[in-house]
């Protein structure tokens, strides 16, 4: 099976003089809209709780044994669930396991800059296994799968 090269656009924003998070846009599911934050120090990909209760997934939640640190925090509970699947630009992603974690704090440190909300983070298990480059010049990220 050959290398399929993706690429997508990225938004980089300015967080206020304090450096730079560059966000993704992403479908769940086929229908679900999200602005995910590209997050190459974070571990594992993630949803916000919120969002997965407004589009209606929760029944698919399993607590999960660790408590998620970061965050602002080192003792956060969080869940996880197979997600059926993640669409970025073209590139789409079946039946991924991520965690569920309650964003809130983030976005409320968002809306107070006057930024728009995200509903997860794309982290770097995914990042590495597909290979992720990123272009700041070009205001793209790649991927090969």
């Amino acid at each position: 099976m050959s290398k399929q090269t993706y690429k997508t656009n990225l938004k980089i924003i300015s967080i206020k003089g304090d450096g730079y998070h560059c966000i993704i846009n992403c479908r769940i599911n086929k229908e679900f809209k999200s602005r995910m934050l590209l997050d190459t120090g974070a571990s594992r990909t993630i949803l916000d709780l919120q969002f997965i209760n407004e589009i209606g997934l929760t029944n698919q939640l399993q607590e999960s044994e660790e408590k998620a640190t970061g965050l602002g925090t080192n003792s956060m509970q969080g869940h996880r669930m197979i997600l059926p699947e993640l669409k970025i630009g073209k590139l789409v992603l079946k039946n991924i396991e991520v965690g569920i974690l309650d964003l809130s704090i983030v976005n409320s440190s968002y809306n107070q800059i006057g930024l728009s909300p995200i509903q997860g983070a794309i982290g770097g298990e995914l990042l590495k296994e597909l290979k992720a480059v990123i272009s700041y010049k070009d205001k793209k990220i790649f991927f090969e799968k």
